[in-house]
């Protein structure tokens, strides 16, 4: 008797911001798993190299804020200069400029989609269910969940984090807050 094929495992859905926002008892619901991505990817990074000492943590710091205040102009300087190559771009269509530094390349990326109701109309019905997958979704499974006990406690089970980022984002580089003090006002203050 031949095996039977196994359906593929569904990946994990994402739950976006705007869902997390509409639903803000999933934040402690993901709790968990959340902590348990981060014990993980920090046990991951405690083997690239040993505990800083305080001393040599400002050190670092310090000169991760400094490089990135030289860099910061270039950066937006950079932007400008992008922006005015695309607009002569969108003048004339060339996508290389030859320059004494070399060549530098305008090119193009495309995300590619199908539009369902174009095929499905031009499909028949059994083909069309062929083609197409029963997926979770989201904002479905979060709406049922906001008045059923029983389904959020599944859901708790469920949660996975797919992706945790980490980023090291110097002073100069983030947005200033209220009560946080300014770039001028740290240069001054320097």
């Amino acid at each position: 008797m031949a095996k039977q094929p196994k359906a593929p495992k569904p990946k994990p859905v994402s739950v976006i911001k705007e869902l997390r926002e509409a639903h803000p008892w999933i934040g402690p619901l993901a709790k968990p798993a959340q902590d348990a991505a981060v014990a993980k990817r920090r046990k991951k990074e405690r083997a690239a190299g040993p505990k800083l000492s305080e001393e040599r943590l400002r050190e670092l710091a310090d000169e991760l804020e400094t490089i990135q205040r030289r860099i910061n102009p270039d950066l937006a300087r950079q932007e400008e200069i992008k922006k005015e190559l695309l607009a002569h771009w969108g003048h004339t269509g060339i996508s290389e400029i030859e320059s004494s530094l070399g060549n530098t390349l305008i090119s193009q990326s495309f995300s590619l989609g199908a539009d369902p109701d174009v095929v499905k109309n031009a499909v028949g019905s059994r083909q069309w269910v062929g083609m197409t997958a029963r997926i979770l979704q989201p904002e479905r499974l979060l709406t049922l969940a906001a008045n059923d006990e029983a389904l959020r406690e599944t859901l708790k089970k469920a949660v996975v984090v797919s992706k945790l980022t980490l980023a090291v984002t110097p002073p100069s580089s983030r947005r200033a807050k209220s009560g946080q003090p300014s770039d001028e006002d740290r240069q001054e203050a320097a």
